[in-house]
């Protein structure tokens, strides 16, 4: 049976031979320069071909998702796309960029959505290029299921740097069209301040509709594509600041490190609501001191936000593991909330140590802490180190199911807080 929700890796490798790689690389160089339309078109091509493999475990060990090639060769067009970086998931379907593509950019790849209903992949090509605008962050694709079908809708959310106004380019593309409609919007004026502009770290989708872009050091963007479908109307945007007491943090340590939010920050709709993770003393720590995990949880009317949890990480260094295995006094890091268990935040420790002049790496473990019942529990990582934070999907719940009886996990998932269905 499969898992209800997985702790996911978003880098999902085309795992190629390097010889097949390196001699693709070599037949790009011959004859005349391919149109970007002739390249495009032998992208979306060749990673068709590709077949999905989702590599699913419970929590808290990390599943996977890999894209197997069914042939011995990379098209010529195609040297250099040999992976994918998902973005957001939304039931049985998963958003990725592949290549090296982000909006924005010049450079190979496309979208591509995984039905892990139909274990299938489709592609959706890149946005028309326009210099005047610019993504708005990392990770900015979101995908929304129709809840019923096959159907859903991608959102692309850009920003217009040539204008006077905060304006924003919501570009759409349902799964029915043959071209990408843009709404154009306005920015609240809280993200667009000089030198002080918003950066989405990550998004996810809330109550079925609602489009959520987040910046963990500043806030929440948010627009309801339920209202922007049924009146064909120009999308509104509002912004939720984080909670007044969490340091707002530059993005540069006085000592010049750039500091990654994703290190000590989270957010994500679970159990029903918004809810944003946090380990403010993380940042300035020294091994040793102690500091809060702390989660806080958003109104339903998106206005206030109120601390729900908190849990002393210096617990983590006091249980027996720990201290068994001798590990230094160090903070985890990479939290990640879980869907379905309330309270319970998962966290990676490195055991990292200087031996003589160097860094030594002993491993990794995951965390669970459950911040309701002050418990935590240690599991040994895998082989594959975790560089960067994870992602929590229940995508993994509709790989049990057949197309022919889609209602069994929708039925499920809704009752266990899972969003609203939408009509597209």
């Amino acid at each position: 049976m499969a898992p209800s929700w997985v702790l996911l890796d978003r880098q999902v490798p085309f795992p190629h031979d390097p010889i097949v790689i390196k001699e693709g690389d070599k037949l790009v160089g011959r004859g005349c320069p391919p149109s970007k339309e002739q390249m495009m078109k032998a992208i979306a091509l060749y990673l068709l071909t590709l077949k999905p493999d989702a590599q699913l475990v419970d929590p808290p060990n990390t599943s996977s998702l890999r894209m197997l090639p069914t042939t011995s060769s990379i098209p010529p067009l195609c040297a250099g796309v040999t992976s994918a970086r998902i973005s957001s998931s939304d039931k049985n379907l998963v958003a990725l960029y592949a290549g090296a593509y982000r909006p924005g950019v010049l450079s190979k790849g496309c979208y591509l959505i995984y039905d892990a209903r139909k274990n299938s992949l489709s592609t959706i090509p890149q946005l028309p290029f326009d210099r005047s605008h610019g993504r708005i962050g990392r990770d900015s694709a979101l995908v929304v299921s129709d809840g019923e079908g096959d159907g859903y809708v991608l959102a692309e959310l850009m920003r217009v740097r040539s204008s006077d106004v905060a304006e924003a380019a919501l570009y759409l593309w349902p799964s029915s069209a043959t071209e990408w409609v843009m709404k154009a919007g306005r920015l609240p004026v809280e993200i667009c301040q000089p030198m002080d502009d918003f950066s989405a770290d990550m998004c996810f989708l809330s109550e079925g509709s609602t489009l959520c872009w987040v910046d963990l050091f500043k806030g929440l963007l948010v627009c309801d594509l339920r209202q922007v479908l049924k009146d064909n109307s120009k999308p509104e945007f509002r912004f939720i600041p984080l909670p007044d007491v969490c340091p707002p943090h530059n993005v540069y340590t006085p000592e010049g490190r750039q500091l990654r939010a994703e290190e000590f920050r989270s957010m994500s709709y679970a159990q029903g609501a918004i809810r944003f993770v946090t380990m403010d003393g993380y940042v300035e720590h020294q091994p040793g001191d102690e500091f809060e995990l702390i989660m806080w949880t958003l109104s339903s009317d998106l206005s206030k936000w109120e601390q729900t949890s908190e849990y002393n990480v210096g617990k983590i260094w006091e249980h027996e593991t720990h201290q068994a295995i001798g590990m230094p006094k160090i903070a985890p890091s990479l939290p990640v909330l879980s869907m379905y268990e309330d309270g319970v935040v998962y966290l990676v420790f490195s055991d990292v140590r200087v031996e003589g002049c160097k860094l030594e790496y002993k491993g990794q473990y995951l965390l669970r802490v459950d911040m309701g019942n002050n418990t935590v529990q240690f599991y040994p990582g895998s082989t594959k180190w975790i560089h960067s934070q994870l992602m929590a999907s229940d995508f993994s719940a509709y790989q049990q199911v057949s197309a022919h009886h889609p209602r069994e996990v929708e039925a499920s998932q809704l009752a266990a807080g899972n969003g609203k269905r939408m009509k597209l």
